[in-house]
């Protein structure tokens, strides 16, 4: 073989051989970028962090009824520029157990309260724990102005609590004033059993006013209602007494038996009695009966 034969043979050699080695240097480094690509964890992605949420504005109460209560209105009109008003709904127990700010603006007869309130969406008969509304609150403590607007405002007359209707409450209390109103307007009078009426309630408490005004108003009465007022407020006994004819005509009978054991006792004794005092007696005896006659024509 010739020198050039020998060259060429040798550089093809080792070319080839070059080859093989790269190939075998190139699939392992290959294979080895695979291995660290498949086995790298996958990145994590950055979660949001939520937003903090915003504190829960507590309306000041405090300040509310306070400022409620002293007539005053800036604190509340505060709270309500906060766009609180269902919250003013919320019982704080100023004045009876679970009253809202509307019940503590209606006893204490603040009419810019109570129309503010209103105007913002309270519940006009939003009743408190102990059951009274607004419209009892204000009847019981006497506030005409703000029973007016209540009841102009829509709140319902008849609705009771354990104490009873609004007019129950305001005759108990003697509120005169507020009784007339609320017959005015629509307020059940006669309810069962008598002994739990407006009337009875007011005759029991000796109101004699509200006992007069709720008979000109029609308000019912029976024996039931007066006898138990007799020896306490005789005054009341007697008032009852000349409206109901059974009560009448049993408070004539007694009177006229008195005047009967008079009239036998001068009899008896007649050098013990005037002839002006058997006179007297004689002239009552008869107008008790005619009066007697005629509630007896009329039971026909």
């Amino acid at each position: 073989m010739d020198r050039r034969a020998i060259r060429e043979r040798s550089s093809g050699g080792c070319h080839n051989e070059m080859k093989t080695h790269a190939l075998t240097v190139v699939l392992p480094l290959g294979f080895a970028i695979c291995m660290a690509g498949c086995n790298k964890p996958p990145a994590v992605q950055p979660t949001s962090i939520p937003e903090k949420a915003p504190a829960r504005v507590v309306p000041d109460f405090r300040s509310v009824v306070d400022g409620i209560k002293n007539g005053d209105v800036s604190a509340l009109e505060a709270e309500i520029a906060k766009g609180l008003p269902a919250a003013l709904n919320l019982s704080v127990g100023q004045i009876s157990p679970g009253a809202s700010p509307l019940h503590v603006a209606a006893e204490s007869g603040n009419v810019g309260a109570l129309t503010a309130l209103i105007d913002h969406g309270v519940e006009v008969d939003l009743s408190a724990l102990s059951g009274e509304t607004p419209l009892i609150m204000a009847a019981s403590s006497g506030k005409t102005k703000a029973v007016e607007l209540l009841l102009a405002r829509g709140a319902d007359v008849n609705k009771s609590s354990k104490e009873g209707t609004p007019l129950m409450v305001a005759a108990a209390a003697g509120q005169t004033a507020v009784v007339k109103l609320l017959c005015e307007k629509g307020a059940t009078m006669n309810t069962e059993p008598p002994e739990s009426s407006p009337l009875m309630l007011a005759a029991s408490a000796g109101h004699v006013d509200v006992v007069r005004l709720l008979i000109k108003q029609g308000a019912a009465v029976s024996q039931s209602v007066a006898e138990p007022v007799k020896a306490a407020h005789p005054d009341i006994y007697r008032l009852l007494s000349a409206t109901d004819p059974e009560v009448k005509r049993k408070r004539l009978d007694a009177e006229l038996n008195e005047l009967t054991r008079q009239q036998k006792y001068c009899n008896a004794a007649p050098n013990n009695c005037s002839i002006m005092k058997q006179l007297e007696l004689m002239k009552r005896s008869n107008q008790i009966g005619e009066e007697i006659g005629r509630l007896v024509r009329g039971y026909r």
